[in-house]
């Protein structure tokens, strides 16, 4: 099995899943996750959203990208994703595997 550059040499011993912080990490029950949880972490990251012009990356709990986009509004833009009745299948399926959402504010 390959390395992965982003686990500590620690990590290296027998798998283990690490316990999720609350409010972090999508709730997951056996092998579905709860789009609840990418929900609420997409509502607390949007308390220090901008509203102007910037780039969004939504990570997986592994830390992996799993969406990156740009937006005029940032705040309005990211807002769209905490109304799942409105997402397809696809970003239901992407915002239940948000863990963390980082942001590039640009002037444009």
């Amino acid at each position: 099995m390959p390395l992965d550059p982003r686990r500590s040499p620690s990590d290296l011993g027998a798998e283990q899943q690490a316990e999720p912080v609350p409010g972090e990490a999508p709730a997951r029950t056996g092998n579905a996750v709860s789009i609840a949880g990418g929900v609420a972490v997409l509502r607390a990251a949007l308390r220090n959203v901008p509203g102007g012009p910037g780039v969004y990356r939504m990570l997986d709990r592994r830390g992996d990208a799993l969406y990156v986009g740009k937006a005029r509004s940032l705040k309005s833009r990211i807002q769209n994703y905490t109304h799942p009745a409105g997402l397809s299948n696809r970003l239901r399926r992407m915002v239940a595997e948000t863990a963390t959402l980082e942001i590039v504010v640009t002037a444009t």
